[in-house]
């Protein structure tokens, strides 16, 4: 009943709006927030590395955007072996958004790492927001496998999405491995007359970024060579003739969007609207008159934001996107002061150790603390703030994540856009948005924990099980 009275509610949040696109833009992006609200997934392990016949024990938060999620009431775990075979599945229930659970790892496991896969029900109408990781499992083994041939590619990405003759626009790029993992390149930009326009060189984990203004007639590529020598080429591609191209820089205080409009603009580019959303939510939305221009500026305070991925959408007079860009905001209010006391130390072996933990009263705290051997180093480089606040949000691997939240100095911040430059975004399909199209719904939230029924059958009688 519950999913047949929420269809209903989805039917005439979409088909019972009549108004102009720009208005109807606005009624699909809340009907996609509260029909389709996204949930995300932070796994906390005891530990990074694990032998075969112990235990793996985890805690799972899940949230809605900032707030903990009041969706679903049971998770699912699911553990794999290197060959993809599924070894178990377990199922927990979630209360305040956090479940707890424990995996055994076989006593004969030969394997050098566990992959699991967890999500709940309503995650499964979208797979790119499943939880997944590998765990690595210690079978005192070296392995002997040689390694693959290295195989390089070069990706572009203009800054929101197209790149437009006649316009200078900002050019990000990324090297990867087969692996998805970052290579060092250095090369050159060059016109089809062989003609270097400038140079390239990585600045963080494969990326890099550069300028330039795409002359009808005019073909571009990337010559680059990687760090083991081997050279290649990328082109890049001028898509349109004509149009806008948008640039967004930030402050600590403000984000400042820099629109160029091409001389042989058609009219539907005279008058632009720009849509600037988080977490599902509009937060801003902005008219730009082009007409009679071909430059305009709009600053937008973000310093009251809360932080995590804020995206820009420029729209044309159609109320069609033409450039869409992601920034990150770091206002650290994601932060909380917490103090440790240390009321028991033992250093012997299984001494007994207290601690008591201080929270402020106003902040609501679900914890979860792992202790560890100090002289085992972690290679996992994610954390609940990753998880939550940049994994979880975009497309696309990222390498070291826990790196970009370090510090919010200058450096980090420019690499941390280089990343919001070359990964996608996944949070509106302006298609489906404009072509009222609603969210398809497969799988709808378990509002109940699971229960068992069945019947116990005895020599007298039969009894019936709800449990």
């Amino acid at each position: 009943m519950k999913q047949k009275l929420y269809r209903a509610a989805l039917f005439l949040l979409i088909f019972g709006i009549s108004a102009p696109k720009a208005q109807l833009i606005d009624s699909m992006m809340s009907v996609y927030a509260q029909g389709f609200p996204k949930e995300k997934m932070h796994i906390h392990f005891d530990k990074q590395l694990y032998n075969p016949d112990e235990t793996i024990w985890y805690k799972v938060y899940i949230m809605t955007g900032n707030q903990l999620s009041p969706l679903s009431k049971n998770v699912y775990v699911e553990w794999y072996d290197t060959a993809g075979k599924l070894v178990k599945q377990t199922v927990a229930p979630l209360f305040q958004a956090t479940a707890k659970g424990a995996f055994e790892i076989p006593v004969n496991y030969k394997g050098n790492f566990i992959h699991l896969k967890a999500y709940t029900r309503w995650m499964l109408n979208d797979t790119a927001f499943l939880y997944e990781k590998d765990l690595q499992i210690n079978t005192g083994v070296v392995s002997t496998k040689k390694s693959s041939t290295s195989t390089t590619k070069v990706d572009i990405f203009p800054e929101g999405g197209f790149l437009v003759q006649g316009l200078t626009s900002r050019v990000a790029f990324k090297a990867t491995n087969q692996n998805g993992l970052p290579v060092l390149i250095r090369g050159f930009l060059v016109n089809d007359k062989k003609e270097v326009i400038d140079t390239i060189k990585v600045k963080h984990d494969g990326m890099g970024s550069f300028s330039f203004q795409p002359i009808p007639g005019v073909n571009y590529l990337l010559n680059w060579k990687d760090e083991m020598g081997v050279a290649g080429t990328t082109p890049i591609t001028v898509t349109k003739t004509s149009g806008v191209v948008m640039n967004v820089k930030t402050n600590n205080d403000k984000a400042i969007v820099q629109v160029l409009k091409s001389v042989n603009a058609s009219e539907e580019f005279n008058q632009l609207s720009l849509i600037v959303h988080m977490n599902q939510e509009l937060v801003y939305k902005v008219a730009i008159k082009m007409k009679d221009r071909f430059l305009q500026k709009v600053e937008l305070p973000i310093d009251e934001l809360p932080t995590g991925i804020l995206q820009f959408t420029l729209l044309n007079g159609q109320m069609v996107p033409v450039s869409e860009r992601i920034i990150f905001v770091n206002n650290h209010l994601h932060e909380f002061n917490v103090k440790m006391n240390p009321i028991t130390i033992g250093l012997d072996k299984r001494a007994k150790n207290s601690f008591e933990i201080l929270v402020s009263d106003t902040a609501f705290t679900n914890m979860s603390i792992a202790v560890t051997d100090a002289s085992v180093m972690s290679t996992d480089q994610h954390s609940i703030f990753t998880d939550f606040l940049l994994s979880n949000e975009i497309k696309g691997y990222i390498h070291n994540p826990a790196y970009y939240f370090k510090s919010d100095n200058d450096t980090i911040a420019a690499k941390l856009d280089l990343v919001m430059l070359t990964n996608g975004w996944r949070r509106f399909d302006w298609d489906k948005i404009i072509a009222q199209i609603p969210p398809k719904l497969s799988f709808f939230p378990e509002t109940s924990f699971m229960s068992l029924k069945g019947n116990v059958f005895g020599n007298k009688s039969s009894t019936s099980l709800d449990q």
